[in-house]
């Protein structure tokens, strides 16, 4: 009788113990940094990984703003390929233009723009686009 009473502790003792462990490693679905959509709590400036940034140049297609996705093509023109590539941005994501701040929403087809990206959660989050070239100055949007 003694031996199954303590045997019995000792069961309570490690389901106690396995639930301390599980609740350790829950997630409580926020960041110390924002909630940001993209952030996975690596970097306070809103986007995953700081070290994981990459900028490329692209054309923009279409934009989104219900969604808050643009759509570009990061492929040559000059051989006549498309990358097109999804990029998500949120209020932190910057425009510029001519050294001024937009709204991204701003943007329209045929923009020429310079992106700083990070990966985050399988998708492509803008910090900072910068307009290289402003389809209203070159005649339109040329496919």
């Amino acid at each position: 009788m003694i031996r199954s009473a303590a045997f019995r502790r000792w069961r309570v003792a490690l389901a106690l113990l396995a639930g301390l462990a599980l609740a350790g490693c829950a997630s409580y679905g926020g960041s110390p940094y924002g909630n940001y959509p993209g952030n996975d709590g690596y970097y306070p400036g809103g986007y995953g990984n700081q070290y994981g940034s990459q900028r490329f140049v692209a054309t923009v297609v279409g934009v989104d703003a219900r969604y808050g996705r643009l759509l570009l093509d990061a492929g040559d023109p000059r051989d006549y390929r498309q990358q097109r590539v999804e990029v998500y941005f949120d209020n932190s994501t910057r425009l510029y233009y001519q050294g001024r701040q937009y709204p991204v929403t701003g943007l329209e087809r045929g923009d020429v723009v310079s992106v700083d990206v990070v990966e985050s959660r399988n998708r492509l989050w803008a910090r900072q686009i910068e307009v290289v070239r402003n389809v209203r100055e070159y005649g339109g949007y040329r496919y």
